[in-house]
Protein backbone atom coordinates (compact mmCIF):
# COMPACT_ATOMS: atom_id res chain seq x y z
CA UNK A 1 0.00 0.00 0.00
CA UNK A 2 2.63 2.63 0.85
CA UNK A 3 3.84 1.77 -2.76
CA UNK A 4 0.77 3.00 -4.65
CA UNK A 5 0.18 5.57 -2.30
CA UNK A 6 3.90 7.07 -3.38
CA UNK A 7 3.08 6.23 -6.68
CA UNK A 8 -0.34 8.08 -6.89
CA UNK A 9 1.41 10.92 -5.19
CA UNK A 10 3.87 11.37 -7.41
CA UNK A 11 1.71 11.41 -10.07
CA UNK A 12 -0.41 13.62 -9.04
CA UNK A 13 2.12 16.09 -8.06
CA UNK A 14 3.43 15.81 -11.70
CA UNK A 15 0.05 16.04 -13.36
CA UNK A 16 -0.61 19.00 -11.05
CA UNK A 17 3.14 20.38 -11.37
CA UNK A 18 2.19 20.17 -15.79
CA UNK A 19 -1.56 22.04 -14.86
CA UNK A 20 0.25 25.10 -12.89
CA UNK A 21 3.24 25.72 -15.66
CA UNK A 22 1.08 25.31 -18.52
CA UNK A 23 -1.39 28.05 -16.35
CA UNK A 24 1.74 30.30 -16.12
CA UNK A 25 2.72 30.03 -19.78
CA UNK A 26 -0.52 30.77 -21.27
CA UNK A 27 -0.92 33.92 -18.61
CA UNK A 28 2.25 34.70 -19.70
CA UNK A 29 1.35 34.73 -22.99
CA UNK A 30 -1.82 36.62 -22.70
CA UNK A 31 0.39 39.63 -20.50
CA UNK A 32 -0.50 38.49 -17.01
CA UNK A 33 2.36 37.45 -15.56
CA UNK A 34 5.98 37.75 -16.58
CA UNK A 35 6.75 37.51 -20.24
CA UNK A 36 9.40 34.75 -19.69
CA UNK A 37 7.20 32.57 -18.35
CA UNK A 38 5.78 32.06 -21.60
CA UNK A 39 8.73 30.64 -23.35
CA UNK A 40 8.81 27.20 -24.57
CA UNK A 41 11.72 25.20 -24.69
CA UNK A 42 12.37 23.69 -28.34
CA UNK A 43 10.26 20.55 -27.23
CA UNK A 44 7.85 22.68 -26.65
CA UNK A 45 7.50 22.78 -22.67
CA UNK A 46 7.16 25.61 -20.34
CA UNK A 47 10.97 24.84 -18.41
CA UNK A 48 11.10 28.65 -17.20
CA UNK A 49 7.21 27.90 -15.69
CA UNK A 50 8.29 24.98 -14.44
CA UNK A 51 11.48 25.63 -13.32
CA UNK A 52 9.70 28.95 -11.19
CA UNK A 53 7.26 26.50 -10.10
CA UNK A 54 9.53 24.10 -8.39
CA UNK A 55 11.68 26.54 -6.88
CA UNK A 56 8.71 27.98 -5.29
CA UNK A 57 8.13 24.76 -3.83
CA UNK A 58 11.42 24.15 -2.78
CA UNK A 59 11.06 27.25 -0.61
CA UNK A 60 7.75 26.78 0.62
CA UNK A 61 8.64 23.13 1.92
CA UNK A 62 12.06 23.75 2.35
CA UNK A 63 11.27 26.58 4.54
CA UNK A 64 8.72 24.49 6.39
CA UNK A 65 10.99 22.05 7.11
CA UNK A 66 13.70 25.01 8.54
CA UNK A 67 11.00 25.38 11.15
CA UNK A 68 10.88 21.48 12.38
CA UNK A 69 7.65 20.84 10.35
CA UNK A 70 7.49 17.33 8.81
CA UNK A 71 7.24 18.01 5.36
CA UNK A 72 4.61 15.03 4.31
CA UNK A 73 2.02 15.25 7.17
CA UNK A 74 2.52 19.07 8.16
CA UNK A 75 3.14 20.78 5.01
CA UNK A 76 1.00 18.16 2.80
CA UNK A 77 -1.75 18.47 4.98
CA UNK A 78 -2.22 22.34 4.56
CA UNK A 79 -1.21 22.55 1.03
CA UNK A 80 -4.25 19.98 0.32
CA UNK A 81 -6.50 22.17 2.14
CA UNK A 82 -5.28 25.36 0.44
CA UNK A 83 -5.77 23.63 -2.64
CA UNK A 84 -9.22 22.10 -2.06
CA UNK A 85 -10.14 25.99 -0.72
CA UNK A 86 -8.22 27.28 -4.08
CA UNK A 87 -10.33 25.02 -6.42
CA UNK A 88 -13.81 25.06 -4.96
CA UNK A 89 -13.10 29.22 -5.50
CA UNK A 90 -12.44 28.47 -9.00
CA UNK A 91 -15.55 26.62 -9.73
CA UNK A 92 -17.47 29.63 -7.85
CA UNK A 93 -16.25 32.03 -10.17
CA UNK A 94 -17.38 29.46 -12.82
CA UNK A 95 -20.46 29.40 -11.95
CA UNK A 96 -20.98 33.13 -11.06
CA UNK A 97 -19.57 33.19 -14.92
CA UNK A 98 -22.00 30.97 -16.21
CA UNK A 99 -25.37 32.58 -14.28
CA UNK A 100 -24.12 36.03 -15.52
CA UNK A 101 -23.84 34.50 -19.14
CA UNK A 102 -27.15 32.81 -19.65
CA UNK A 103 -29.03 36.08 -17.69
CA UNK A 104 -27.62 37.91 -20.86
CA UNK A 105 -28.63 35.56 -23.00
CA UNK A 106 -32.39 35.17 -21.80
CA UNK A 107 -34.10 31.99 -22.83
CA UNK A 108 -36.33 31.81 -26.13
CA UNK A 109 -38.83 29.51 -24.34
CA UNK A 110 -40.54 29.16 -21.06
CA UNK A 111 -39.22 25.66 -20.75
CA UNK A 112 -35.45 26.55 -20.47
CA UNK A 113 -36.04 28.74 -17.69
CA UNK A 114 -34.70 25.12 -15.26
CA UNK A 115 -31.90 24.56 -17.47
CA UNK A 116 -30.84 28.54 -18.10
CA UNK A 117 -31.69 30.17 -14.73
CA UNK A 118 -32.56 28.06 -11.89
CA UNK A 119 -30.46 25.42 -12.22
CA UNK A 120 -27.52 27.57 -12.56
CA UNK A 121 -28.25 29.27 -9.20
CA UNK A 122 -28.73 26.39 -7.44
CA UNK A 123 -25.17 25.72 -7.85
CA UNK A 124 -23.71 28.88 -7.72
CA UNK A 125 -25.64 28.44 -4.46
CA UNK A 126 -23.98 25.02 -3.68
CA UNK A 127 -20.51 26.28 -4.58
CA UNK A 128 -20.82 29.26 -2.14
CA UNK A 129 -22.02 26.75 0.77
CA UNK A 130 -19.12 24.82 0.19
CA UNK A 131 -16.33 27.79 0.29
CA UNK A 132 -18.04 28.99 3.29
CA UNK A 133 -18.12 25.43 5.16
CA UNK A 134 -14.22 25.04 3.53
CA UNK A 135 -13.08 27.63 5.40
CA UNK A 136 -15.30 27.54 8.47
CA UNK A 137 -13.85 23.74 9.31
CA UNK A 138 -9.99 24.37 7.17
CA UNK A 139 -8.65 23.11 10.84
CA UNK A 140 -10.67 19.95 11.09
CA UNK A 141 -9.75 19.57 7.04
CA UNK A 142 -5.29 19.84 7.78
CA UNK A 143 -5.75 18.74 11.34
CA UNK A 144 -4.11 21.64 12.37
CA UNK A 145 -5.52 24.39 14.76
CA UNK A 146 -3.80 28.12 15.63
CA UNK A 147 -4.38 31.42 14.42
CA UNK A 148 -1.99 30.60 11.35
CA UNK A 149 -4.21 28.03 10.25
CA UNK A 150 -7.35 30.17 10.25
CA UNK A 151 -5.82 32.89 8.41
CA UNK A 152 -4.12 30.75 5.63
CA UNK A 153 -7.06 29.63 3.48
CA UNK A 154 -7.88 33.33 3.21
CA UNK A 155 -4.73 33.82 1.23
CA UNK A 156 -7.00 31.83 -1.70
CA UNK A 157 -9.53 34.45 -1.20
CA UNK A 158 -6.95 37.50 -1.38
CA UNK A 159 -5.62 36.13 -4.72
CA UNK A 160 -8.63 35.96 -6.60
CA UNK A 161 -9.93 39.64 -5.46
CA UNK A 162 -6.05 40.47 -6.36
CA UNK A 163 -6.16 38.38 -9.44
CA UNK A 164 -9.97 40.27 -10.57
CA UNK A 165 -8.85 43.60 -9.19
CA UNK A 166 -5.43 43.10 -11.54
CA UNK A 167 -8.13 41.83 -14.44
CA UNK A 168 -10.30 44.56 -14.42
CA UNK A 169 -7.42 47.46 -13.98
CA UNK A 170 -6.08 45.56 -17.70
CA UNK A 171 -9.41 45.29 -19.21
CA UNK A 172 -9.91 49.07 -18.80
CA UNK A 173 -6.16 49.88 -20.13
CA UNK A 174 -6.41 47.74 -22.97
CA UNK A 175 -9.84 49.10 -23.85
CA UNK A 176 -8.53 52.68 -23.81
CA UNK A 177 -5.42 51.51 -25.72
CA UNK A 178 -8.18 49.93 -28.42
CA UNK A 179 -5.70 46.15 -27.95
CA UNK A 180 -7.51 43.56 -27.61
CA UNK A 181 -4.78 41.51 -26.40
CA UNK A 182 -6.51 40.62 -23.23
CA UNK A 183 -9.67 42.15 -22.91
CA UNK A 184 -11.31 41.68 -26.26
CA UNK A 185 -10.00 37.72 -25.80
CA UNK A 186 -12.12 37.20 -22.88
CA UNK A 187 -15.09 39.65 -22.15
Amino acid sequence: MSVILLASLFATCLGMTNFAARYLQHLAGDKLMPSGFATLAQNGSPTRAVVAQIALVLLGVGGAGLLGSDPYLDTGAVLFGVGAVSVVLLQLIAAIAIVRFLHAHRPARRSQWWSRRIAPLLGLAGLAAAVVIIMSSFSTITGKSGIFYEVLPWLSVVAVVAGGVRGYLLDRRFDAAGDDTVAGKYT
